[in-house]
């Protein structure tokens, strides 16, 4: 699609809106330029007689751009007009009613471009070819069809096939199912002129056919009545034949609070059909991949775009056993250099269900890397997995984990930062407008604690009782105990706060509450101000991170907010020689590649992540390796913390690194001198700059 076309169809159809046109008419008024004549996407309005009708310059103006751009592409691509239908379809939900995003958020729809549904496309027509199918009458089915894109997709990709294949089918079935009618619409349009082209260029056949459906997909598995939506009532032939040759599809990117009522009833006897347990966290997309098996033959292959969260979340651990105890192996796959959708929310990864091929079927992982962070030739990079388990994070372990690394794994030289370390939250006060002072002299002395809340507020990988802190309300006393300590100005700050009302900051917050009757501060003893010291922990790991990666050394022990985790190292381990661990270039890579991120360009950590990362295990070091890494560290702290992002390239082109980064690496990289094939201080480096540049990058927009 020419770049600025959709910004004048979103211009086009507001102007439209505003004059008066129903969704419906306006859509149909700005897709007059690709549809046969006197054709309609949607039925007109029953009041379209009653309106004004006013045209607008903007859209006589889109409209007259579009007419040129379909002139033009009728040479170069002739069905890409069809793909700009789902594009301009999609763009009008995040419009309609003048609520951005509303109603394509609350349907969890993207646009998914052409180059991805392409190579979805390709890749489970590999999967599926490979095991040379006998059938004749092939069976696509896209069960989040939307627009059509997959559906196309998938023509086009066999159109260009079809001269090659030994055994072509002599008949295909497209089919699909959506919830919403109004995609189903522009599916239904696109299909019948994809009906025609497909006739001219191929007369002699395949034949074609499509049948499309309105339903729930996965509702629909197990019906709650006779007239809800059934697979086997709406596919008959095709579920007596054992189910679908081929499925292609992007699920619905709605997460687990957004699925509505009607459709939690269903999911028990959905769990139970599928025999699946996924968790009750577990977004829509997960149930399609669930789902997936049960529309195929054993000979068919599946093939998903969808969230990469699954991978590495406690919450995915259902979906990965399910996938395990199947018989398909698994193709996955993920592109490092860009992201599918122009919303940053969904960082996306190609899943590819092959055909049945007995138990423990193996996993094969693609990453998809830049050659250079500044080429744009790309690499693929496969690995084949026999032994994973539910309990590991895919993402990390497979798809991010750098596989020059992976000999350390299974020499025991990195092993997980559990088998060491003991992690747990950081406080949450319950009433944070309350307990985080607005000055450390409100209250007397004794009742002010510095606290950590914001990385902004630590400097330097060593936190000390000397950086910029918070200061922290602590009290053990009731009002009448600190009226005897002569505590006036504590007294006073609680009399004042007592009254004052909660706001509604976050969706768990009930406005309107007093301070004093707040449900977080129920269970503080003797009175609700009151609050005992917060354990602290000698390690302190940013819940978000950005490039400035750190894990702070807290010899002060001062204690954390809930936006930090702590680690106690296991007893005959040293925090400060831990410290140095995390802090070198390999403890970051490790936090960089088991933290998680949605492509916001931002790092999140939570408690399991840090427990599967792979770190040097402190076992691996001599004592005086241990004390060259600790004496390394100090010096490194004593310097503000590294924007890895910011690391300039030598000649090389390796990172510019500081003389004390870089002996810290060589120290915390010393046992390994005893391999054959030792590693290099700069690889790592460099292997750190580069996943953090690919993080940021990847926040950006797709450049297509």
């Amino acid at each position: 699609m020419p770049p600025t076309l959709l910004h004048d169809f979103k211009t086009a159809y507001a102007s439209l809106r505003q004059a008066g046109w129903g969704h419906h008419d306006a859509m149909n008024r700005l897709m007059a330029p690709i549809l046969p004549d006197n054709a309609t996407l949607f039925v007109p309005s029953s009041s379209t007689a009653g309106l004004p009708q006013v045209d607008s310059p903007e859209a006589r103006q889109f409209c007259k751009r579009l007419a040129q751009a379909a002139r033009q592409s009728d040479t170069d691509a002739p069905l890409e007009p069809l793909s700009w239908l789902a594009g301009f379809y999609e763009a009008s939900l995040s419009l309609r009613n003048d609520l951005r995003g509303t109603r394509q958020q609350s349907a969890g729809a993207w646009y998914t471009h052409d180059l991805d549904v392409r190579s979805l496309v390709d890749a489970v027509l590999d999967a599926y070819l490979e095991s040379e199918p006998a059938s004749t009458g092939w069976t696509v089915c896209d069960p989040a069809v939307g627009c059509g894109n997959f559906l196309q997709g998938f023509l086009a990709a066999l159109a260009d096939r079809l001269p090659h294949l030994s055994n072509p089918p002599d008949e295909v079935l497209l089919a699909g199912v959506d919830v919403d009618p109004d995609a189903l619409a522009v599916a239904r349009h696109r299909l019948n002129e994809l009906l025609g082209w497909w006739n001219s260029r191929f007369p002699a056949g395949p034949r074609l056919s499509f049948a499309l459906k309105e339903g729930d997909s996965i509702s629909g598995i197990v019906p709650a009545t006779p007239s809800s939506f059934s697979w086997e009532r709406a596919f008959p032939e095709v579920f007596a034949a054992g189910g679908f040759d081929l499925i292609v599809t992007n699920p619905p990117y709605l997460r687990h609070e957004e699925l509505g009522q009607d459709f939690k009833r269903a999911l028990p006897a959905v769990r139970e059909l599928l025999a699946a347990s996924p968790d009750g966290r577990t977004d829509l997309y997960g149930y399609f991949i669930l789902a997936s098996p049960h529309w195929l033959k054993g000979e068919g292959a599946a093939g998903l775009l969808v969230s990469d969260s699954w991978l590495d979340t406690l919450s995915g651990k259902g979906i990965r056993l399910a996938l395990l105890q199947g018989q398909r192996p698994l193709s996955l796959a993920f592109d490092f250099a860009s992201r599918s959708f122009e919303e940053p929310g969904v960082q996306t990864m190609q899943l590819v269900l092959c055909p049945e091929k007995g138990p423990s079927p193996p996993l094969t992982f693609h990453r998809r890397r830049l050659a250079t962070l500044n080429s744009h030739h790309q690499t693929t990079e496969t690995l084949q997995v026999t032994s994973a388990t539910s309990e590991e994070k895919w993402g990390a372990r497979y798809l991010r984990w750098p596989s020059v690394l992976s000999p350390l794994v299974e020499s025991a030289f990195l092993r997980t930062a559990g088998s060491f370390l003991d992690f747990r939250y950081g406080t949450k006060p319950g009433l944070t407008a309350f307990f985080v002072l607005p000055q450390a002299d409100t209250v007397e002395a004794e009742f002010s604690i510095p606290f950590l809340t914001s990385t902004r507020q630590v400097l330097k990988p060593r936190l000390t009782r000397n950086s910029p802190l918070s200061n922290l309300f602590v009290c053990p006393y009731s009002a009448k105990e600190l009226t005897d300590r002569g505590a006036s100005k504590t007294l006073s700050y609680i009399e004042q706060a007592q009254e004052r009302l909660t706001l509604k900051r976050s969706k768990h917050t009930v406005a309107g509450t007093r301070w004093s009757q707040a449900v977080s501060l129920r269970g503080n003893r003797p009175e609700w101000h009151c609050l005992r010291p917060p354990a602290p922990g000698p390690l302190v790991f940013p819940c978000i991170l950005g490039t400035r990666l750190f894990v702070a050394y807290n010899p002060d022990s001062v204690p954390v907010s809930n936006n930090f985790f702590v680690a106690t190292p296991k007893a005959g381990v040293e925090s400060e020689f831990v410290a140095g661990i995390l802090n070198s270039s390999l403890g970051l890579l490790a936090l960089e590649t088991f933290g998680r991120t949605k492509g916001l360009g931002g790092l999140n950590l939570y408690g399991y992540d840090l427990g599967q990362m792979l770190l040097p295990h402190p076992g691996s070091y001599s004592t005086s390796q241990r004390e060259d890494v600790t004496r390394a560290f100090r010096e490194l702290a004593a310097e503000p913390i590294d924007d890895v992002a910011a690391f300039g390239l030598t000649t090389d082109g390796f990172p510019r690194c500081s003389s004390l980064r870089t002996a810290l690496d060589a120290a915390v990289l010393a046992p390994l001198s005893k391999f054959s094939a030792p590693l290099h201080v700069e690889e790592i480096q460099s292997l750190l700059h580069t996943a953090v540049t690919l993080r940021i990058r990847r926040s950006r927009p797709p450049s297509r």
